[in-house]
C-alpha cells in the first residue's frame, strides 16, 4: 500500500511540476497528463528543457521511493525481532510453572528420594544445629501435589546418610548416625514402614558413621 501511495503521489507532482514549467507559445495547454488508463501522456507542447527537468525528477523521486523502501523494510525487521522476542519469553513463562520451594534444615547433610505406594518422599538427615549440637530430628517430607510436607520426624544424632530399599514389598530406611553429644559410639538405625510411618525395627553398632549402602548378593539382601 505504501508504494502505491508514494507512486500516486510522485505522478501527480510530475504533472504539476512540468506543467508550471511549461513553454510560453503553449499557454495553459498541460504538457503532460493522464489518460483514461492512468497512464502518462506528453502534448506537442513538450521540450528538452522541461524533459531534462522531468528526468531530474523522476531520480528525485526514485531516490526518496527508494529511502521510504528501506525504512519500511526496517520496521518490519524491528517487528520480526520483537515477535521473536514474545515467542521467546511465552516459552520461557510456560517452562517457569513451579515456584521453587525452601526446605528448613538443620545442618543437613544428605537428601533421600524414593516412593511407596504412588507417593512421593524425600527424607533429610540433619548433622547438628548452630550451637553443636547432635541430637536433632532428621524430617521425611511426602508431596502432596504441590509442595513437601512433613509427615515425620525422626531422632537422630549427627545424622549423615538416609538409605531407602524395599525386600519383598517391604520398605526400609536405614540412618547413618555419626555421634552424638558424648562421641563416635553410636547406634545407627534401621526403620520399617508400617503404613503409617517409620518404625525402629533394629539398632545397629557403628562408630562415627558416614553412609549406608544397600545391595544384594546370589538373591540375598
Amino acid at each position: 500500500m505504501l508504494g502505491v501511495f508514494v507512486v500516486l503521489i510522485s505522478a501527480g507532482v510530475l504533472m504539476h511540476h512540468v506543467n508550471a514549467a511549461a513553454s510560453p507559445q503553449c499557454g495553459e495547454k498541460a504538457q503532460v497528463g493522464l489518460d483514461g488508463e492512468g497512464r502518462l501522456v506528453l502534448s506537442d507542447c513538450f521540450n528538452s528543457t522541461t524533459l531534462g527537468g522531468l528526468l531530474d525528477l523522476i531520480q528525485r523521486q526514485n531516490s526518496t521511493i527508494q529511502q521510504l523502501t528501506s525504512r519500511l523494510e526496517q520496521q518490519q525487521l524491528v517487528i520480526q525481532q520483537q515477535q521473536l522476542v514474545n515467542q521467546q519469553q511465552q516459552s520461557l513463562l510456560c517452562h517457569i510453572n513451579v515456584i521453587p520451594q525452601l526446605v528448613p534444615t538443620v545442618g543437613g547433610t544428605d537428601w533421600e528420594y524414593f516412593s511407596m505406594d504412588g507417593n512421593h518422599y524425600l527424607a533429610v538427615a540433619n548433622w547438628r544445629d548452630n550451637s553443636g549440637n547432635f541430637d536433632i530430628d532428621s524430617m521425611v517430607y511426602q508431596w502432596n501435589g504441590t509442595a513437601l510436607a512433613v509427615v515425620q520426624s525422626i531422632p537422630t544424632h549427627g545424622a549423615r546418610d538416609w538409605e531407602y530399599f524395599s525386600i519383598n514389598g517391604h520398605s526400609y530406611l536405614a540412618i547413618a548416625n555419626m555421634q552424638d553429644n558424648a562421641g563416635t559410639d553410636i547406634n545407627s538405625v534401621l526403620y520399617q514402614w508400617d503404613g503409617t510411618v517409620f518404625v525402629a525395627v533394629q539398632s545397629i553398632p557403628t562408630h562415627g558413621a558416614y553412609d549406608w549402602e544397600y545391595f544384594s548378593i546370589d538373591g540375598s539382601s
